[in-house]
């Protein structure tokens, strides 16, 4: 992150727990109503609704363009 502060970042923090994970002003938490959004998941599928575990089978291939 060379050369951003990491205050002007837009991470949030979600159930953090252990030693320094304490709740302050300069931690933003992320609203647990929003965390579904922000799933491994969600994030792969992006625009193109990419399904890696569909890799290789007929559900795969039938998103697939014909003719490609």
């Amino acid at each position: 992150m060379s050369g951003f502060s990491w205050q002007e970042a837009r991470f949030h923090e979600l159930n953090n727990n252990g030693p320094g994970s304490r709740v302050t002003p300069t931690r933003p938490q992320l609203d647990p109503a929003l965390a579904g959004e922000y799933t491994l998941e969600a994030y792969l599928r992006g625009t193109d609704g990419w399904a890696p575990q569909l890799a290789g089978t007929r559900a795969d291939s039938a998103a697939a363009p014909s003719g490609a």
